[in-house]
């Protein structure tokens, strides 16, 4: 009997551990690709002959790898498939996922139109003397600038309407109203100049994304020991993060934005938050299409280099650099990744030397 109630309590333990790892399943669970829909995609690897193929296709994954996921932070896989071929999969996105990604791009677009300035729109913020509150007119930037000085040619251009009509009206001289109108026909041109320059500002989509992508972490600080700074619950102090700077030049330049460009910051981070892939499988071709032709050089062995004469290119590597070996078979190449070439600290110390 004792044995049965040990028995169903272990029973209890492991359905509850169960339920703990799979509840919420949308959650805890990772569906795979013919679950959770994906795609693959398969390349062929041109190699030349005799070459080691294992060797190439492992090589060929870790530069696609470094090139297309250098922060490893999307699913994307990429294994060999036979002896030419390697298959990168990719899941697509999921419903929550995909709402968020709609959620930004909503408040992305909100900010962008907001910050295009229209010419109906600047006329009529310009009648009522409020372009300045509608587009951000501060002397802080230059574009904030560009707009108070523009409602002001406004002002001057009306008011030496008003006193050119006033003065024709009166019947002055004809040099005093000559200066008037000169006055007038200058006031018009600096007042189109400076419209047609604030019709010409616009935010460039990409400017805002590449502000959005940079790293939200600050730099940490150190005392003039040499040690880090903390704040008074431990954690290290930071300066403000490259993202942080790009984002105030931006709130510099549209101040009656701001809240705007918070909400888009705000759901941009609720998406990467769930974001593990792309989001168009085309993303991804475009991505692997940037990753360019890759080269690869079959490095020399010692004492298997038929052809190569190893001292004579040591030798003119010395006398006449990388660039001026004489030899038909081989020749320098930079080498990006010592630890690729060294099979113990000895042997790497040895390179870096």
């Amino acid at each position: 009997m004792q044995n049965i109630f040990w028995k169903t309590v272990l029973i209890i333990i492991l359905i509850g551990g169960c339920l703990w790892a799979t509840i919420p399943p949308d959650q805890r669970i990772r569906l795979g690709r013919d679950l959770s829909g994906g795609v693959s995609l398969i390349y062929s690897v041109r190699m030349p002959e005799n070459a080691d193929r294992g060797q190439i296709l492992s090589q060929t994954i870790r530069v696609l790898n470094d090139r297309v996921n250098p922060q490893g932070v999307l699913d994307i896989a990429m294994t060999p498939l036979g002896a030419d071929r390697i298959e990168i999969v990719m899941p697509l996105p999921n419903e929550e996922v995909k709402a968020l990604a709609q959620s930004y791009e909503t408040s992305l677009k909100a900010f962008i139109d907001e910050a295009e300035i229209d010419r109906s729109q600047l006329e009529a913020s310009l009648e009522s003397n409020e372009a300045g509150d509608r587009f951000g007119g501060s002397a802080s930037s230059e574009r904030g600038q560009l707009i108070l000085d523009l409602q002001d040619a406004y002002a001057n251009q009306r008011q030496l309407q008003v006193e050119a009509t006033a003065a024709q009206t009166a019947g002055v001289d004809a040099a005093e109203l000559a200066s008037i109108q000169q006055r007038l026909a200058d006031a018009e041109i600096q007042y189109e100049e400076l419209f047609e320059r604030a019709l010409a500002l616009s935010l460039d989509r990409a400017r805002v994304v590449r502000a959005l992508e940079l790293s939200s972490v600050g730099e940490a600080l150190r005392g003039d020991d040499g040690n880090l700074l903390l704040n008074a619950d431990g954690s290290v102090q930071r300066a403000l993060s490259p993202r942080d700077v790009t984002m105030g030049v931006l709130v510099s330049e549209y101040p009656h934005l701001k809240d705007v460009l918070d909400q888009v910051v705000v759901a941009y981070d609720a998406y990467q938050a769930k974001r593990s892939g792309l989001d168009d499988p085309e993303d991804l071709i475009r991505l692997l299409r940037g990753a360019g032709v890759l080269e690869f050089h079959i490095a020399v062995t010692s004492g298997k280099a038929e052809g190569v004469n190893i001292q004579d290119m040591r030798a003119q590597l010395v006398e006449m650099g990388p660039e001026n070996t004489d030899s038909l078979l081989a020749r320098w190449y930079a080498i990006h990744d010592l630890e690729q070439w060294a099979s113990s600290p000895e042997q790497l110390q040895a390179l870096e030397a």
